[in-house]
């Protein structure tokens, strides 16, 4: 039955690596590679680094709360940057499924425009997965409805029936089927 349920879901959709309005990509910024460069507090020149501890389900939280990470919550940005930086609503994803989610493979949160009131930009760590919208080819309507698909309990289920790996690269996440005329719909349930 389950692959009966798996058949269904991605019958006639396209995967989302292969959508026109998304682009995934790694955050990119090894922070262990950079240390001399992390910063515990923000001052000039610093952009904040989001890591994995920032990412729950439906929720983003900056600064997070996990001291593990409270000395690397900004990097120092000036030239040469040591990462990509992004600049626009973003949907995150942790790379790593946490132990205590049993079940959930897929932990995604919107970094939501009033996070650029704060900062002019970010970092993001390379455990975590950032997916755009192209440029003139979605609204942030589709990207929430983006999130609120890859964090429904069937597209978890249809994601462990594919990967069963903890981790989640943007090549995993390439192969999610991706209900794509239905994300704006749901975006606009937020």
């Amino acid at each position: 039955m389950d692959y009966e349920i798996l058949a269904k879901v991605c019958e006639g959709k396209r995967a989302l690596g292969e959508s026109e309005e998304f682009t995934i990509v790694n955050g990119g910024l090894v922070w262990n590679q950079h240390v001399g460069r992390l910063k515990a507090t923000r001052s000039d020149g610093t952009l904040p680094l989001i890591s994995a501890a920032s990412v729950g389900v439906h929720r983003f939280t900056f600064p997070p709360t996990d001291k593990r990470v409270s000395q690397r919550l900004f990097v120092d940005a000036t030239p040469p940057l040591p990462g990509p930086v992004y600049v626009n609503e973003s949907l995150l994803i942790k790379r790593t499924t946490p132990r205590v989610m049993q079940g959930r493979r897929i932990v995604a949160a919107m970094l939501r425009s009033i996070f650029f009131d704060s900062y002019p930009a970010f970092f993001a760590e390379n455990h975590v997965n950032v997916i755009l919208s192209r440029q003139g080819s979605t609204s942030n309507h589709s990207l929430w409805g983006l999130s609120a698909w890859l964090n429904s309990r069937l597209a978890n289920f249809v994601f462990g029936m594919i990967n069963v790996s903890s981790h989640l690269s943007k090549s995993d996440l390439s192969l999610i089927p991706a209900p794509i005329s239905l994300l704006a719909g749901l975006g606009e349930l937020d």
